[in-house]
């Protein structure tokens, strides 16, 4: 286990949602399992239905996987993305800051052990946050191996149309702070400050019929 990260330290206690309990533990707590990657609900839930998908490896981007991780991923992401679809209405959008060993530039990101965000939200200021971070298209999550090394934004909208933004630094918790004003509560997006357990409660809510 890293020293001091968070995630190597949900690994470690490996506690399993089971069943809905009204706790303060369960943003702690991990959804689902596979054999490179576990679900979390999000500490700071901006909306319900926030997961996080992280590695069981401690990377520093999603960028560092494997040809089997990363297959292993498109499957975990399209599985969660129906679920949340089916749920609640909406097709969530995916995001990953992407951090690098040793690099002299800082990630976006405010944990350095490779985690994906999935989000039910509609974005209405897409346009203005692609032209903002200078990000380019690219065909999948394939590509990410190609920014190895590079701290990133990885954004994929709810037409699964993948970007990524790589040549500027972005500041910490950028996509929080977009997703924050979206929903207007532009003042809320730090997690460390605002972490909105009564979302985190009701994303287990969601997946209780299938934690059963």
């Amino acid at each position: 286990m890293e020293n001091k990260c968070r995630f190597c330290k949900i690994l470690s206690e490996n506690r399993v949602i089971t069943s809905y309990e009204q706790s303060s533990q369960t943003f702690d707590s991990i959804l689902f399992k596979s054999p490179n990657f576990i679900v979390v609900p999000a500490l700071g839930s901006l909306v319900s239905g926030y997961l996080m998908v992280i590695s069981r490896t401690h990377y520093h981007a999603m960028s560092y996987l494997s040809d089997i991780e990363i297959k292993e991923l498109l499957s975990i992401i399209e599985y969660l993305k129906n679920i949340l679809k089916e749920k609640t209405g909406i097709m969530p959008i995916v995001f990953e800051h992407g951090g690098a060993l040793n690099s002299l530039r800082k990630a976006a990101n405010s944990i350095e052990h490779a985690h994906i965000h999935i989000v039910p939200l509609h974005l209405t200021s897409e346009s203005q946050l692609i032209n903002e971070t200078s990000a380019v298209t690219i065909n999948d999550i394939w590509e990410l191996q190609r920014f190895q090394g590079n701290p990133y934004l990885l954004y994929i909208n709810e037409e699964n149309k993948h970007y990524i933004s790589y040549k500027i630094e972005l500041e910490s918790q950028f996509m929080r702070k977009k997703i924050a004003i979206e929903i207007g509560k532009s003042t809320e997006w730090d997690w460390r400050k605002n972490e909105f357990l009564d979302n985190v409660n009701k994303t287990i809510c969601i997946f209780n019929d299938l934690m059963k």
